[in-house]
């Protein structure tokens, strides 16, 4: 219960920013927050095993070393 609590409460905040965000009439606001928002997307995407898979197979097929970290030598 506690959990869906949580979402509940989230959920709240995305609807009360999601109102203020509708209410951008500048053009430069406006593609400001469409940019965020295709950075926060990829940003969660990258975090899927399924986009871990597809970077590592770019790097491979590119001949790309990786450190134990995670990030190219490069």
């Amino acid at each position: 219960m506690r959990q869906y609590d949580l979402f509940r409460r989230k959920a709240s905040v995305v609807a009360t920013a999601n109102e203020y965000l509708a209410q951008l009439d500048a053009p430069k606001a406006n593609a400001y927050m469409i940019y965020r928002a295709v950075q926060a997307a990829k940003i969660d995407f990258d975090a899927t095993p399924k986009a871990c898979t597809r970077v590592s197979r770019y790097m491979d097929a590119k001949g790309i070393p990786v450190t134990s970290s995670g990030d190219s030598a490069a």
